[in-house]
């Protein structure tokens, strides 16, 4: 890593208030081994958050650091105003005011990212902490893959893997490495890949380095079997796009092969890889054997869309079951799906169209301040457009196929986006 420039001014307490942050932004890339403390499910990055947030209300009293107003506030505000109202009208109140209170944590992660970023120094040390994470999730990713293959009696295994699901089984694994489930570590891996490639470009890392890294997390990501991994084609697709290439032919034709990539993803996740039982058969292909059925991602979609009609003002309440659906997997056993798997109507379903509308305003309000980095061309490279770009893939994108809106990652992504849109403006 390159001198990110002078910190000689920084005061002592500020100085351990960046570290603090900076070991919070790592450590997002293991949320394994979670632990329950008064009755809430906490990881590594939990408990970081709240020594850091300690240490920002010490810095913020002796006036180091000052709360910076940003107007997406206003669509955090509001997102939580309607989960609460969720929460207060729920079937079961207990578990839904428990769940607001972790779903305030995330936004408080994101205000948290966006108030301690305010220097580009900081800002490119935010990115080699996450890649620090990712490198060490990276990692545990390929030793899972040699475990399978060389000890396949390993007793981390079963810790390191998934089930198939709907995957068709096979001679391989689904690694989960640090993250417990695949979808949630391509997720994670896709954000990671885009910081790798803003790392590269604003040589926050070594090239040699860089391209091992990411070979490294496109080996993972491919043994995750995610139907989210359309957005690593999307992601390199835009970030190709955007780059300084001189041929626009090269441009344009891999903005155009990662965007059809993705769409083919998002299409097949409506159709199921392998025949399960009781299954509703669409229509058959002719000149086959074969049959169109529908996936169990159609099944539970469908489920949440009856809930969200059912509820459709505040929704059936925080942390209850908006889906009922026995799926058997392909090798066999069975999952019981309650949630979406999608972001957007699974807010829906638990929280009405007051919670929606809240967390499509986010939406926009960020796609907004990215697309304007987008039209200006001589900004393509900044870190602002690449984080941008990595909240398309990993929040847009990915939340159309699964229920990511818990994930404590893209709400830190958010805040680092907002924080570095708001350095680049200043320091321009």
């Amino acid at each position: 890593m390159e001198a990110a420039g002078p910190a000689d001014s920084v005061s002592p307490i500020r100085r351990i208030l960046d570290i603090s942050f900076l070991v919070l932004i790592g450590s997002l890339g293991f949320l394994q081994l979670p632990f329950n403390l008064f009755g809430f499910s906490l990881v590594a990055t939990d408990v970081v958050f709240l020594l850091t947030g300690l240490l920002l209300l010490a810095n913020l009293l002796i006036r180091k650091v000052k709360i910076v107003w940003q107007p997406i506030y206003w669509c955090f505000f509001a997102y939580l105003a309607a989960l609460l109202c969720s929460a207060l009208l729920s079937a079961n109140v207990t578990e839904s005011v428990k769940r607001f209170f972790e779903e305030a944590y995330l936004v408080c992660l994101s205000i948290l990212v966006i108030n301690v970023i305010d220097s580009s120094r900081l800002l490119r040390l935010s990115l080699f902490a996450w890649i620090s994470g990712t490198s060490f999730a990276v990692v545990v990713g390929l030793l899972t893959i040699a475990l399978f293959y060389f000890n396949p009696e390993n007793t981390l295994l079963p810790y390191l893997t998934y089930h198939y699901g709907s995957v068709p089984v096979g001679n391989y694994p689904r690694v989960t490495a640090t993250f417990v489930s695949a979808s949630m570590f391509c997720n994670y891996l896709n954000v990671s890949l885009v910081i790798v490639l803003i790392a590269n470009v604003t040589d926050v890392l070594n090239k040699y380095f860089t391209t091992a890294l990411l070979l490294g997390i496109l080996a993972v990501a491919a043994f995750t079997f995610s139907i989210g991994l359309g957005g690593i084609f999307l992601a390199f697709g835009g970030w190709i796009y955007m780059s300084r290439f001189d041929s626009s032919v090269v441009k344009k034709a891999a903005l155009v092969f990662g965007g059809a990539v993705a769409l083919f993803f998002l299409i097949i996740s409506v159709f199921a890889l392998t025949p399960y039982p009781n299954a509703e058969v669409w229509c058959k292909i002719p000149g086959t054997n074969l049959s169109l059925i529908p996936s169990a991602r159609v099944l539970v979609w469908r489920d949440g869309f009856s809930t969200f009609i059912a509820h459709p003002i505040n929704g059936i309440g925080l942390a209850q079951p908006v889906a009922d659906v026995v799926f058997s997997n392909t090798e066999g056993s069975q999952s019981l799906l309650s949630d979406a798997h999608n972001t957007f109507l699974e807010v829906a379903a638990e929280s009405g169209i007051l919670g929606f509308a809240a967390i499509v305003s986010i939406v926009i309000f960020i796609l907004r301040a990215w697309w304007k980095k987008f039209l200006h061309r001589p900004a393509s490279n900044t870190i602002a457009f690449g984080l941008g770009l990595a909240f398309l893939c990993g929040f847009v994108y990915h939340g159309m196929t699964g229920s990511f809106e818990h994930a404590r990652h893209l709400w830190v992504l958010i805040g680092m986006f907002i924080a570095a849109v708001r350095v680049e403006t200043d320091e321009s």
